[in-house]
Formats: C-alpha cells, structure tokens, sequence
C-alpha cells in the first residue's frame, strides 16, 4: 500500500512531459528527505537503506546519473522507498525544458553557463573548458512538495546543482517552510564575479531568502576529502545548513572522509560521533557567523578560519588546523 497525497497519483516515469512525476510514498514512511543533484550515487543511500521508515525523492537531471543513483539505491535496499525524478530543479517562470551545460566532469553539469571571467577547474574538465550543450526537462520543488501529505515531516533538503541553487529554492514558493533542515553547497567567495557559473549567487543572497522563511544557519563545512574544495582559494566550496526555528538542527556531513550512515546526527550539544573528520569552517563572505560555531568550539572542535594573510600550503584541514593553531600560539607570545 502507498500514501499519496493527490486525488490520483500518477505512477513514476510515466508522467506526461509537462506534469511532474508522481511521488508514491510506501506505507512505513514515517518522513521523508529530498536530495536534489544526486549525480552517480546518493549521499543518502546507506541511511535510507538501513531505516524503513525514510523515503527518499530524488532529483537528478542527467539521465545515465539518475540510472546508476537508481540501481545503487537498488543494491542498498532502497527500492519501494525512493523516487527518482530525471529533471532539474527551477524557479517558477523558467522553461519546462532548458539548455544544460554538460562537462568532461560530469559533476560539474549546470544549468548555468561557466563564469568565463572566473579561472578553470581541474584543467576545464569541470569548468573553463569544452562544454557540450543539451537540453533537460524541469520540475519545480512546489510539484514535489505538495505530493507529500502535510502529516509527514519533511526532515531534509540537500541541494548541490552547481550555481542554480537559488533559483530552485525560490520554486518551492512557501512550501519551503515545511522543511525541517536544508543542507546546501555554495561557494564561499567574496567576490561574486569570480564564482564559478554565470548568474550564480553567494551565501548572503542564501541568507537572505532562508532567513526570511525563518531558518537560521547552523554551520558550515569545508566540501571535499581532508576539506580539499574549501580550502582550494579558487572553489570555496562550503556545505552548509540550515534549520528552521524551533526545530532540531540535523549535523550532516558531505566530506569523502566520513562515509555512510555515520554522517549523519542531530544536534543535541555533544560532539558528532564523526568530529575527528570533520571541518566545519566559518565564512569569508559574510560577517554573520554559524549560529553553531561558539558551541562546536566550546566543544574543541576545531571551526576553520578563513584567512588570506595565511596562505594555505596543503588542502587539508586538519594540517591546517594545526598550522592555524601555531600561527595563535606566535601571536599570543607577541602580546
């Protein structure tokens, strides 16, 4: 049996070109989480394997991606438990189908078009380099959103769609709210022109639109194995999360280093079981700080500290903690 909360539900892949896919709920789903820019594999696989009562919607537009997402769910134990949407999240007003920028690092696919004014990545294989151009069907966050009935919590949203992320958000209108904890990947750059995609926004624009739904920004992290993307001056990369008022912030991690279901906690003012590999990082960006910060470092846990008069030598956190609290310990012997 499945829960649906439309009049009729429509059965996945089999939605018309213009009507988003069905969401088939099974009857042990007791919340759900959404996972938007899965590429190959989910983040999510192994959780939603081993708890019967998660369902997972994923969104994922290139379709050989979704396929091997799908069958590597499969192999987890997932299946009856997740929907795969082949499509890309947007705003309302965008097209039903749009130009998609397609990368030698198919990682790096967007819906926005590379920043040539910013420099390449890994060579122009992901970008700054040979760009093939297809197209891709659409589906805004809203269609998804008011397929879950209202009585299921809605505990996670994960978006990494490389410069589009704004825009998606923006489509689910005020069905944000709903959520729980919106985990997202951004870059962490003062200076906007030098982002990595055309049009893309940073994190005070982020800020802006969450804050207004009322979620406050938990924490951040460094992406990347050892923290490599955050601490590449070039990337910035930075996951970050965000908690609506009066909910319990969920502690997720998108580092290579911490793998499987021990990624993932909530909050309860302990250290994360997985904080020995983990960077959450403060921003250079905005002057607001992660509501977390004073708590994870009361915690000695270390919060990186972004700072270009230290340059970084190796992209790795940890070598850089270490190297930051050396710089402290100079400075404090000079006062």
């Amino acid at each position: 049996m499945f829960l649906c909360a439309l009049a009729a539900c429509v059965a996945a892949g089999a939605a018309a070109d213009d009507e988003a896919p069905g969401i088939r709920l099974a009857n042990t789903t007791r919340a759900v989480w959404i996972e938007v820019g899965v590429w190959k594999v989910s983040d999510f696989q192994k959780i939603v394997g081993n708890n019967k009562s998660l369902f997972l919607v994923a969104v994922e537009p290139t379709a050989k991606s979704a396929s091997s997402a799908a069958s590597s769910l499969g192999s987890f134990g997932a299946d009856g438990r997740y929907t795969m949407v082949n499509r890309a999240c947007v705003n309302r007003g965008e097209p039903s189908r749009l130009t998609f920028f397609q990368h030698k690092d198919s990682e790096c696919n967007s819906l926005n078009a590379d920043n040539l004014a910013g420099k390449g990545v890994d060579g122009g294989k992901c970008v700054g380099g040979e760009v093939a151009n297809t197209t891709t069907r659409a589906v805004m966050l809203s269609e998804l959103l008011q397929q879950i009935p209202p009585w299921v919590p809605i505990e996670l949203l994960k978006i990494d769609i490389q410069g589009h992320e704004l825009p998606c958000l923006s489509g689910a209108g005020g069905e944000l709210r709903r959520i729980n904890n919106i985990f997202i990947e951004i870059q962490d750059l003062p200076e906007q022109r030098k982002h990595m995609y055309k049009d893309s926004h940073n994190v005070s624009a982020v800020d802006a639109k969450l804050g207004a739904l009322g979620f406050v920004r938990q924490y951040c992290e460094l992406n990347g194995p050892n923290g490599k993307l955050g601490l590449d001056e070039v990337m910035r990369e930075v996951n970050c999360m965000y908690t609506q008022r009066g909910m319990q912030p969920m502690i997720f991690s998108n580092m290579a280093d911490v793998a499987g279901s021990s990624r993932f906690e909530w909050w309860t003012g302990a250290r994360p079981k997985f904080h020995e590999k983990w960077c959450p990082t403060e921003l250079e960006s905005t002057a607001v700080p992660n509501a977390l910060d004073a708590q994870l470092r009361a915690l000695n846990i270390h919060v990186h500290t972004p700072n270009s008069s230290m340059p970084t030598k190796s992209h790795n956190c940890k070598m850089q903690a270490a190297r930051e609290g050396r710089q402290q310990s100079t400075n404090l012997g000079r006062s």
